[in-house]
């Protein structure tokens, strides 16, 4: 008998077919097929999991990776299942499928655009702002049943959102002043806002 020590923590016995039958017998029936050997192998792991490769009585000479139950039959099988999947994912590429999403830089307000279909009016919340000289700003707007705009003609301002969806708008405040908002289809009907930059 042969001993050889693996860096694996485990050994391995190459054992001679005259070993004793009864070395090889209490074990399963094959569960994988491998490439044949010359020998009879038995690889020994720890505890308590122990697998046997035994020649099977063919002529395609192939060898059989037998589980013997020590710890049980799932418990192996989960082993050799983890290090396939370990195995796998090592040597494939990973890819990521991107998605749309909203930076948000420097003061982050919502601003819904609110009609009639659903809250009664043609109105912005909130509709009044004040911010300070240089101040970054973000606005998130969201439209309710119908399109809407913020739109701020005297910055050159002017965000078209359709129903039901939302958009970002990041704006920088340099002058001073006082601004009107307006939605440009609902302007008659109220739907008015105010901006003012101190």
């Amino acid at each position: 008998m042969i001993r050889t020590v693996f860096r694996s923590c485990f050994t391995s016995e190459v054992m001679s077919p005259t070993s004793p039958a009864r070395e090889r017998s209490a074990c399963h029936k094959s569960i994988i097929e491998l490439q044949a050997l010359p020998t009879v192998c038995r690889i020994r792991l720890p505890q308590p999991l122990e697998t046997t490769a035994q020649r099977l009585p063919n002529r395609s000479r192939s060898i059989a990776l037998i589980l013997r139950r020590r710890g049980g039959f799932f418990e192996s099988l989960a082993l050799l299942l983890g290090i396939t999947i370990i195995l796998l994912t090592a040597c494939g590429g990973t890819s990521t499928q991107g998605s749309e999403e909203i930076r948000i830089f420097g003061l982050r307000l919502e601003v819904n655009m609110e009609d009639p279909g659903k809250s009664g009016e043609y109105i912005y919340d909130p509709a009044e702002f004040t911010f300070g000289r240089g101040q970054q700003v973000t606005f998130v707007l969201t439209s309710e049943g119908e399109f809407h705009t913020f739109t701020v003609p005297d910055l050159e301002i002017d965000v078209h959102v359709d129903a039901w969806k939302s958009k970002a708008l990041t704006y920088t405040f340099d002058e001073p002043g006082t601004y009107e908002l307006v939605c440009t289809p609902h302007e008659t009907l109220g739907m008015i806002g105010v901006i003012t930059v101190r």
